[in-house]
């Protein structure tokens, strides 16, 4: 059997609080396809494939940004495939659906707390999903020239 060749990248180059942001979401993707691994020999070669791939490419980001955030460190580039990043669409979808069921519980806050709480992380889920909409737009800049 013949190892196929690794996905095409696009290399972009972000700042570090972009990477911040990129290295969440990205472990975030890990997180999220884990399952997929406990069945792992029941899949098919092609699923086992895709599954590879997947975690491949947010492996390759991750090498290339670091896995501790460095506010110091200067612009990184950063290889994107086509993969990856529909993965991070996928992110940016959750992020926003999260923050519509968060207004929900926030009108139902039983303390002032909870409801400070709940609006932080609306806060912080917000600025994820613009930090994404930002590298996206880097991506697709990058990926039309």
């Amino acid at each position: 059997m013949s190892t196929p060749p690794p996905s095409p990248t696009t290399t972009i180059t972000i700042e570090p609080w972009l990477a911040d942001v990129l290295r969440r979401q990205t472990l975030v993707t890990q997180k999220v396809n884990h399952h997929a691994f406990a069945r792992l020999r029941d899949l098919a070669p092609d699923a086992q494939f895709a599954l590879a791939g997947i975690y491949r490419d947010a492996f390759a980001v991750m090498e290339a940004i670091g896995w501790e955030s460095d506010p110091d460190s200067g612009p990184v580039d950063v290889p994107l495939t086509a993969g990856h990043v529909e993965q991070l669409y996928r992110r940016r979808y959750d992020l926003g659906a999260t923050n519509f069921a968060r207004l929900d519980a926030l009108a139902e806050a039983a303390t002032p707390e909870v409801a400070a709480t709940i609006r932080a992380d609306i806060e912080a889920d917000r600025l994820a999903g613009q930090a994404l909409d930002r590298l996206f737009a880097e991506y697709d800049r990058a990926t039309s020239t």
